[in-house]
């Protein structure tokens, strides 16, 4: 009996090409999910053999021997039913992704701060870094999720370095010099480049240095000499991001077909396919460390590509096999993702970049472009899949709504038909002529004349007897069971339950935006560095363990969306009724006032709504900055809105600050009070004076507020703040 071996399982410093060549060709050769999707498209894009581009039925189109069914020119109509359920259930999708909360949650009380600047990372994340990807790869993530089942979104961050043109003088250069230890070659550099003997020898170092060729190298060295500057290409970083691609399943990626679980976390291996110019390929030996062999292979296998490429087509094409891809100058590259055991006996991960075209039998050893080990501080593959639906545990058991759907979309397109046909009978049906005429019988048209012996040589067939409105009937049937089947609103469905289906596929498109954006958020952590944190936050970040287990929740309701009339109402009611019987302070009024923003405004919210820590700091600051004015004679400008709800704490800041401040109890007359005393400043103090009045009169004009609700004045002066 022989021993079962994993070839994949261990780890080692050099891949198993074959072994993943093998893999690869085995994961997709799955003849059945490949039908599948072509069946899917079919059934999408409304495709079949013998369509013609008016719309009717030709024998001419069809196989020889077969006649166009029920007669030739027959309704032949493209309905677009799957595809109006795919677009309407992405527009549901992509609404909710764009309006959604997220909202992340440390592990105790003391992680709110850290959370709170977690939040305003991935913000800056989501709007500013992968904004343009955002809506593009997510756009395709809802599309073949909802046609095929089941899509994967790739999460990576993206490093790429740049040269920008620095002017440097050779007084500049000379003075760096004097710094260099003196048996460092480049505290000569000045004077070989002023010694023109030794022009070679300064080229040479230049040319390590610049990292430029030598003709340039030279000219550089002589504006240096001549000129006393020159401009030098700097090395620098030019991107530090997250970055997202959607993946079509079977094309850009595939896994062996025995994998199973709700996603691809536990594969031995997923491989992602990659198309790619000659300069592409050719630049990744700079930029990635290829191998130079390895790439020159590969260019030689440019136009090829893996076979399930025989299954794709165009969606606007009447033929089902007309392929639309050309690669005659793409080279195909594959990314093999491994979770192997290491020289430790520990999992990771391992990324091989190989060809499965690549000819290897004139090279020792076979040739692949990289291996490495991929560090992610997350640990996990770099791939989260979208499945539409949840009914059984392996992956590829999620089905799309081309399969679902397909009898339904060809039930209508029998009845449109059917319609058409019976107008078609109905307004100009078959003659029946004697056949002692028929060879005279002329062309039927309007205005046309037809001579006859007899009135009852010619006469018209009876249309068939079927009522055209049991065809609109049926019709309506059919749709309104589909959107009962996809909670859409109708008419004759319950709202309710379709509120609840729509929030069930919502829950489950935003769980997996959840996952997405805690690798984005565990990829920021470990790649940005503490500056690009400061610039974004505005605070500095402490990078604890304990960060990577905050919680990511996305919400979105439904119900909200649906009825915004009813959510407004609920929100006045908690607002008019609720806040001002809170005695004990346990609604979140921060809370409430973001949620009526993102209500009122989903598309302003990010703009307008702040953490509550940076919310808080920015009035201090503003306060803090008010102060100094009026220390300098300058009077600020005074709130002008209607009991301003932040002026409490504004009062509060001015007094934390006044008596933890010497030098502003002093300008005061060095009690600390608002009337100024004997050695103060008076103009320092009365404006002091105006602008703690000021404050009160909005902290007044809020406790009236209070008191016209509840009708009694608080006898503490603190109720409702």
């Amino acid at each position: 009996m022989s021993e079962y071996k994993d070839n994949l399982a261990k780890a080692g410093d050099k891949p198993d090409v074959s072994e993943l060549v093998s893999e690869f060709r085995r994961a997709i050769s799955d003849g059945y999910s490949l039908n599948r999707l072509a069946d899917n498209d079919e059934v999408r894009y409304a495709k079949w053999d013998g369509q013609s581009t008016d719309g009717k039925k030709y024998s001419s189109n069809l196989n020889e021997g077969s006649k166009a069914f029920p007669f030739e020119g027959a309704h032949d109509a493209r309905v677009f039913h799957v595809d109006e359920v795919i677009n309407t259930q992405c527009d549901i999708l992509m609404t909710s992704l764009k309006r959604a909360t997220l909202k992340i949650s440390g592990v105790e009380m003391n992680d709110s701060p850290v959370a709170s600047n977690a939040m305003t990372l991935m913000n800056w994340a989501k709007n500013n870094a992968l904004h343009n990807e955002l809506n593009r790869e997510a756009e395709h993530l809802a599309q073949w999720g909802q046609q095929y089942g089941l899509a994967v979104l790739f999460i990576a961050w993206e490093q790429e370095d740049g040269l920008k043109p620095v002017k440097v003088s050779f007084d500049e250069m000379l003075a760096m010099s004097e710094n260099i230890p003196e048996d460092n070659i480049l505290s000569e550099l000045p004077s070989l480049i002023e010694n023109e003997s030794a022009e070679d020898q300064a080229v040479d170092i230049m040319v390590g240095l610049a990292n430029v060729g030598r003709v340039k190298a030279r000219r550089m060295v002589k504006e240096l000499r001549t000129k006393g500057e020159t401009t030098i290409p700097v090395s620098y970083q030019k991107t530090n991001k997250p970055s997202i691609t959607a993946l079509k399943c079977l094309e850009d990626v595939c896994w062996p077909p025995e994998t199973s679980g709700n996603d691809l976390q536990n594969a031995r291996v997923v491989f992602r396919r990659q198309l790619m110019t000659e300069v592409e390929v050719r630049s990744k030996i700079k930029t990635e460390g290829w191998s130079p062999d390895f790439v020159e292979q590969i260019l030689a296998t440019a136009g090829k590509s893996s076979a399930f490429e025989a299954f794709e087509s165009t969606i606007s094409s009447f033929s089902i096999n007309n392929g639309i891809h050309d690669r005659t100058n793409l080279i195909e590259v594959v990314y093999a993702y491994t979770r192997s055991l290491d020289t430790n006996g520990i999992p990771a991960i391992y990324c091989t970049v190989m060809s499965p075209y690549a000819d290897n039998s004139n090279s020792q050893e076979p040739l692949y472009g990289k291996h490495f080990l991929i560090d992610y501080a997350h640990g996990q593959m770099p791939f989260v899949v979208y499945r539409r639906e949840n009914v059984r545990r392996k992956v590829t058991e999620s089905r799309g709504i081309a399969e679902i759907s397909e009898s339904a979309q060809r039930e209508l397109k029998s009845q449109i038909d059917s319609i058409y046909d019976h107008t078609s009978f109905s307004t100009l049906p078959s003659l029946l002529v004697n056949a002692r005429v028929a060879n005279r019988f002329g062309q039927v048209g309007p205005g046309s004349t037809i001579t006859v012996n007899r009135m009852d040589d010619v006469k018209w067939l009876d249309a068939p007897p079927k009522d055209p409105n049991t065809a609109f009937t049926f019709i309506e049937l059919v749709k309104r069971e589909q959107d009962r089947y996809y909670g859409f609103p109708n008419a004759g469905n319950s709202p309710e339950a379709a509120t609840a289906k729509q929030q069930r596929n919502v829950n489950n498109w935003l769980g997996t935006w959840a996952e997405v954006y805690r690798q984005i958020y565990h990829l920021c952590i470990q790649y940005m560095t503490p500056e690009e944190m400061m610039r974004i936050t505005g605070t500095e970040m402490p990078i604890v363990d304990e960060m990577m287990s905050f919680d990511f929740i996305l919400r979105f309701d439904v119900a909200e969306a649906m009825n915004p009339e009813l959510v407004e109402k609920r929100l006045q009611t908690i607002a008019n009724f609720l806040v001002p019987q809170d005695t004990s302070g346990v609604l979140s009024r921060d809370k409430l006032i973001e949620f009526q923003t993102r209500l009122i405004a989903p598309e302003m919210a990010e703009d307008l709504i702040v953490p509550r820590q940076q919310a808080t700091e920015k009035i201090r600051n503003e306060v803090k900055q008010d102060v100094s004015m009026m220390m300098n004679g300058i009077e600020p400008g005074m709130i002008q809105d209607a009991a301003d709800p932040t002026a409490g704490m504004r009062m509060q800041f001015l007094q934390e600050l006044t008596e933890s401040n010497p030098k502003i109890q002093q300008k005061l007359g060095g009690g600390g009070g608002v009337e100024g005393g004997e050695g103060g400043d008076e103009l320092f103090a009365a404006m002091y004076q105006a602008y703690a009045q000021n404050l009160q009169f909005q902290m007044q004009q809020q406790e009236n507020k209070t008191i016209g609700r509840t009708g009694v004045e608080p006898v503490t002066g603190s109720a409702g703040y």
